[in-house]
């Protein structure tokens, strides 16, 4: 089960002196990086292994030093070595794009993710599904993880999509996602919103089982609202002022035509 996690800092960073995050750059003192969390899972969630891809654009010549304690680099760009530290990686920009990974130590994500399956009603072993056939419930929660900084957590969007062969797997069901037939599967898809614990579950009838990992991304919440035409309301707004004054005009000609009409009536009475 793979997990991809894009931070609050994954966007394009001005490269900075010093400190434990961020670059220092030495040449024209900036570059553009961004930077990719990837997490390996067991079929049950738990954490597995753990590393960053680091990618940057700097003028050639540039000489970068990118703090972060890795375990191990490698160099995902060309066959050069990078230089490692304790609490970072130094290489040389040739003005083209450059990207490293580097491992962590740490196996902890903001989320504690937990999968749990189960066949007719009965646990079962992830292992154990392969060829069986049955009705399957596939649950899972996504509680926050008291270990990481809150800020992940309650500002990161969570989504989970979930394949089922189509040739292995019908009556797919779910009350907390959305079901839709993409190529030869049913796609169930599952949304996390930032600051609150998911819990989903999808249903389904199988045979001869089989289905690929589920897959976790998370990223930066935002979401773009268009503002209303207040020009063409407060045109609307004057329209409607301009008619009620007429509107209040007109009925008070309506009453003194209706008072002459009356007294014309009486001096008409015999």
């Amino acid at each position: 089960v793979p997990l991809t996690v894009l931070p609050a800092w994954s966007m394009a960073d001005e490269g900075t002196a010093g400190g434990k995050a961020g670059s220092q750059v030495t040449g024209d003192g900036s570059c553009d990086k961004q930077e990719v969390v990837y997490a390996k899972l067991s079929a049950q969630g738990a954490t597995q292994a753990l590393f960053v891809v680091n990618a940057f654009q700097a003028a050639a010549g540039s000489t970068i030093k990118d703090y972060g304690s890795y375990t191990s680099v490698t160099n995902l760009t060309d066959d050069g070595a990078l230089a490692q530290s304790s609490d970072g990686v130094v290489f040389s920009s040739t003005g083209e794009s450059f990207s490293y990974q580097g491992d962590l130590a740490t196996k902890d994500l903001p989320w504690i993710i937990s999968i749990d399956y189960t066949l007719d009603g009965q646990p079962i072993a992830p292992a154990d599904l392969a060829g069986r056939q049955g009705e399957l419930k596939l649950s899972f929660t996504t509680p926050k993880n008291p270990a990481i900084d809150p800020g992940y957590w309650d500002n990161s969007l969570l989504q989970a999509p979930c394949n089922l062969p189509l040739a292995k797997a019908s009556d797919v069901k779910t009350e907390e996602g959305s079901i839709a037939v993409a190529g030869s599967d049913t796609a169930g898809t599952f949304m996390g919103m930032p600051g609150k614990e998911g819990s989903c579950s999808l249903t389904a009838k199988v045979k001869d089982f089989e289905m690929d990992g589920m897959s976790f991304a998370a990223g930066p919440f935002s979401m773009t609202v268009a503002s209303p035409d207040t020009a063409g309301m407060i045109a609307d707004f004057d329209a409607l002022i301009e008619g009620t004054r007429a509107l209040a005009s007109g009925s008070r000609d309506l009453a003194a035509g209706a008072q002459e009409m009356s007294a014309g009536l009486s001096a008409l009475a015999p």
